[in-house]
């Protein structure tokens, strides 16, 4: 039976900032706008104990951070969630992204003696002043974080630890990136993620987002790979992601066999800001598949969806007639057009969304063996289509 070999399991959706580049930040504003309750939703033990026929063949188990909005330290039962893991498997890899601000010298020393652990700090800011403008956060809370950090690197050091920095830039941090890349070499870092942020739908979506100065963008990320080589410290992606416009796009043929890996090796749960008690269970970035009660699912509900056909067919889709959602990703307009026209992208988006998931709404396929895991019709992440569906 083909396992996930990786597994991400937010064991909470709450985080301590409102880091203004967050995507989090504006539709939570944007659901109590409308009266509606942003649900910050938190896994048990016992849910996590489901998970146990999967994480027991798993490479890297993934908490937090990387596949959802949650600060995981914040987690009420953090330190006995990552020891459940080990117990079930003393070899996996147990993966978080973190702002660090949470990460006391107890808290590194409880972590680098559960490893092998991967963990992601996501600093996005060189200085007191910008990461205090952009993480919405005090200037003290900076240096909080900067020696939460360096604390932790001098920990790990001679572990099985692998030490990572997550760098978005925009409008009002992209002057830090090259402090950014200093920084990781000093301490060692395994490699610094740099990427250019995407708009996001907040009330600073034009002050963050570089994708209207396209020039300013890729000469941001010419000189952060430039002194990265210089200095030894390794990058990713390996090769600098230059930005195109509509124009250089638009004459881009991609050679598209079909196939998106990402089904093939990770089970993705995600909170789902819109329902009391569920979160969804996604399978790549564009798509939720299906709300998952996290008090009622089951080892078998899991395997369910795992196996779901439309998940199969989201594995190997077919070149010659790809489902509406790979025709959507493949789209050269796809990656600028979530920036440059945002209402655009979530119209072809969810379109895409549902004429997928419209081919596998019979009532089998529909819910899972205990009905704790339901497919969806629509795209749950369209929040106009979430205030329409429930006013």
């Amino acid at each position: 039976m083909l396992n996930p070999n990786f597994i991400a399991i937010p064991i909470t959706s709450a985080c301590n900032y409102r880091c203004k580049f967050c995507e989090v930040s504006g539709v939570s504003d944007m659901l109590k706008s409308c009266n509606r309750k942003y649900q910050k939703n938190s896994m048990s033990l016992e849910s996590i104990q489901k998970f146990e026929p999967m994480i027991k063949t798993a490479g890297v188990v993934n908490l937090g951070g990387r596949t959802g909005p949650g600060e995981p330290l914040l987690a009420k039962n953090f330190e006995d969630s990552v020891r459940e893991i080990r117990r079930i498997n003393r070899n996996v890899v147990i993966d978080l992204t973190t702002n660090g601000s949470l990460l006391t010298k107890e808290k590194s020393e409880f972590l680098v003696s559960l490893a092998p652990i991967a963990i992601t700090f996501s600093i996005h800011a060189a200085t007191p002043e910008s990461y205090s403008d952009i993480m919405a956060t005090s200037e003290k809370a900076f240096h909080r974080v900067v020696e939460n950090i360096v604390n932790f690197c001098r920990a790990a050091q001679g572990k099985q630890v692998q030490i990572s920095f997550n760098f978005g830039f925009g409008k009002k941090n992209y002057q830090d990136i090259e402090g950014i890349i200093s920084f990781a070499r000093k301490l060692g870092i395994h490699f610094v993620t740099v990427f250019p942020y995407y708009k996001s739908p907040n009330k600073f979506m034009e002050d963050v987002s570089l994708y209207d100065n396209i020039e300013l963008a890729n000469e941001t990320l010419r000189k952060a790979y430039h002194l990265a080589a210089q200095i030894g410290q390794r990058l990713n992606p390996p090769e600098p992601s230059f930005l195109k416009d509509r124009e250089e796009l638009s004459k881009k043929e991609l050679d598209y066999s079909g196939g998106c890996q990402e089904p093939f090796t990770s089970f993705l749960l995600k909170g789902d800001m819109y329902n009391s008690g569920k979160a969804g269970f996604c399978v790549c970035n564009r798509i939720m598949l299906a709300h998952v009660d996290i008090d009622d699912f089951t080892s078998d509900d899991l395997y369910w969806a795992w196996h779901h056909p439309i998940v199969n067919m989201l594995r190997l889709p077919n070149p010659k007639d790809l489902p509406p959602i790979c025709k959507f990703c493949k789209d050269p307009e796809t990656p600028s057009l979530r920036s440059l026209d945002h209402e655009e992208y979530k119209k072809r988006r969810d379109k895409a969304c549902k004429e997928t998931l419209s081919m596998f709404q019979s009532k089998e396929m529909k819910s899972s063996p205990s009905g704790a895991i339901c497919l969806l019709e629509e795209n749950v992440f369209s929040v106009d289509y979430q205030f329409k569906d429930t006013e």
